[in-house]
């Protein structure tokens, strides 16, 4: 019998988009469907992890995939290239150093995933290569086996085994997602079978900052951001965590050493080919007049629509991490709706939990109304430096954006 293949799949057919009647004639690609999926409860599982020595602690455990393979589909990136410090291991190497001028020179192995079928095994053991702050998490048949991505126990930089027991020997998905790891082989029970699990759905990239990336408030740095948790819940299974601290449509991070929003719309999003781009935050840009920062969307905007892949658009805001919701987000906010509904884009504003068509006419979201962030939420939601959020705000966000997005999506509500 043939191992499952497909997972949760958006198809980009015309029955399958959105329309939104009221757009004006310069409107982009309507954003695809977001089918509705109730978020799976956790499937506990604990990972024995243990310093490699020459291979599987599987008793009579075989490879049944290694990287790179026909067998892995892996997501979240492209340029899959060698890790240098663990020969047989491979990792991403997509994101553009200072000014986005070339490829970096090592790879980047934060926040990506492999997915595959097996069928015929109790247990599943990646080996891996770890390096500082490094965090991973898998899911069986879409329910993952912890709420938030591992990190214990604390690992060093070095090959490690990272071991899973399975429920059954039946046939299951698996996806293992990774931060600041590198992959190798992946072993099982010795009557195991592995075949390749495609990915479905639209390819969507996040382009943004570190409130997209994920980072030091929350678990798991780029596989704790909630970009996953709203892809999931949208049945978007290929998504591309494109944030990157300090940067935004015009801030270019700590000492200029990052390239802007614009510039990454064609070194980053570009080579992607996305389906759908959502350009998130301008909190790096709020010490800059309002209608500075809508002329740089504005540019950013004009390069993604003229992208071979023709994606959907969608703009978002930013919270204020304060709670306040008041000057500079209120001013921003109001410059940078007006730019997006004159350029028929979709806007969605955290600072009062609105959503805004692609005519710039306000809908309801689908779930909480209100801003996303209060006086009386941040001190659970926003993590001790007070502007990132924590895990529980991770998932917060996820759902807010998947609130606003069902509103934007044929169908959704």
């Amino acid at each position: 019998m043939p191992l499952i293949k497909l997972g949760l799949t958006v198809a980009l057919s015309a029955s399958l988009l959105s329309v939104v009647t009221t757009a004006p004639a310069n409107a982009a690609v309507p954003p695809p469907v977001c089918v509705a999926h109730d978020a799976p409860p956790p499937w506990p599982m604990a990972a024995t992890v243990s310093a490699e020595t020459e291979s599987t602690t599987i008793p009579g455990g075989i490879t049944v995939a290694s990287t790179p393979s026909d067998k892995l589909s892996a997501i979240g990136g492209r340029n899959l290239v060698p890790d240098v410090a663990a020969a047989g291991n491979y990792l991403f190497n997509w994101k553009y150093p200072p000014y986005g001028t070339a490829p970096t020179t090592y790879p980047n192995p934060r926040g990506w995933a492999v997915q595959f079928a097996v069928k015929g095994t109790q247990n599943i053991e990646f080996e891996v290569y770890a390096r500082q702050k490094a965090a991973w998490t898998m899911s069986v048949d879409g329910r993952p086996t912890s709420a938030v991505p591992d990190t214990e126990p604390a690992i060093t930089d070095g090959r490690y085994l990272i071991r899973y027991p399975l429920p059954d020997t039946g046939e299951h998905r698996i996806r293992f997602s990774m931060n600041n790891l590198s992959l190798g082989r992946v072993f099982a029970d010795p009557a195991a079978e592995a075949e390749v699990w495609p990915v479905g759905g639209p390819r969507v990239f996040f382009l943004g900052d570190s409130l997209t990336q994920g980072g030091a408030q929350s678990t798991g740095g780029e596989i704790g951001s909630w970009i996953w948790a709203f892809a999931q819940m949208c049945g978007f299974d290929d998504a591309w965590n494109g944030g990157i601290g300090g940067t935004g449509s015009i801030a270019t991070g700590r000492d200029g050493l990052w390239a802007d929003y614009g510039t990454r719309a064609a070194t980053d999003v570009a080579p992607a080919a996305p389906d759908l781009v959502f350009i998130t935050s301008y909190y790096g840009d709020r010490t800059h007049p309002p209608g500075e920062i809508a002329a740089a969307f504005t540019r950013t905007i004009e390069t993604i629509r003229a992208l071979p892949s023709q994606p959907a658009i969608v703009v978002t805001g930013t919270y204020d991490p304060d709670g306040r919701n008041g000057s500079p987000y209120t001013q921003i906010d109001g410059a940078l709706a007006a730019a997006c509904a004159s350029l028929g884009v979709p806007y969605i504003e955290p600072r009062t939990g609105l959503v805004y068509d692609a005519a710039g006419a306000p809908l309801a979201p689908a779930g909480a109304a209100g801003p996303w962030i209060t006086p009386d939420n941040k001190g659970t939601l926003i993590g001790p430096d007070g502007v990132h959020q924590s895990d529980a705000g991770q998932a917060y966000t996820a759902q807010r954006m998947y609130d606003a997005y069902r509103a934007l999506s044929a169908g959704g509500v």
